[in-house]
């Protein structure tokens, strides 16, 4: 509901039925196959999609590369489009995950993806994933989901950019990021 309300959608949100595209990614396969912010997805293939949970649903049984046919609403009209799915790099190739631990930062990272990037107006960080309760990542007080951009102005594209950055600085150290919600920010610490 708050999605129609932001975009000014003309449909009853007690009776929507359907998933509203929030946002389209640039190059994407939505923006390759003609999808805008406002469509309201409501099958996939032969499936109706009811709610978000119905939509990542259908989607888990596909891969990337694949081709779907998606219906939707526009304005009041009847849809459908061919998309070929792609992965969180963009790509048709199916990726495995790489998760970065550092029992010095007592945190797993990871690089963050095409889509999030994109999708924060970044090009470049590292995630931090989980925070445990030694090391140094908990004692700065940064939470899990932060995106580490830059330390000291110096820019961070790798999980072991990070690792190292942070196991040699020492004295006045400036961590800048997004947080959660999106924000772009910095902290400043002391590293001894």
């Amino acid at each position: 509901s708050e999605i129609v309300k932001r975009l000014d959608l003309d449909v009853d949100v007690n009776n929507l039925q359907g998933v509203v595209v929030d946002m389209v990614l640039s190059g994407g396969a939505a923006e390759d196959a003609g999808l805008k912010e406002g469509d309201i997805i409501t099958g996939i293939d032969n499936n109706m999609i009811g709610s978000r949970s119905d939509f990542e649903e259908v989607l888990s049984y596909y891969s990337p590369g694949d081709i779907v046919t998606v219906l939707f609403d526009r304005s009041q009209r009847k849809m459908e489009k061919k998309i070929t799915l792609t992965n969180r790099e963009g790509t048709t190739e199916i990726l495995k995950r790489e998760i970065f631990s550092s029992e010095y930062l007592g945190a797993d990272l990871e690089s963050v993806s095409k889509v999030e990037r994109d999708a924060l107006n970044i090009d470049h960080g590292v995630k931090i994933i989980k925070v445990y309760d030694r090391g140094l990542m908990n004692s700065l007080g940064l939470d899990e989901g932060f995106i580490v951009t830059s330390i000291n102005y110096s820019r961070i594209d790798e999980p072991e950019d990070l690792n190292e950055a942070l196991r040699n600085q020492r004295g006045r150290v400036r961590i800048e990021g997004v947080d959660t919600s999106g924000r772009k920010g910095y902290y400043t610490f002391y590293l001894r």
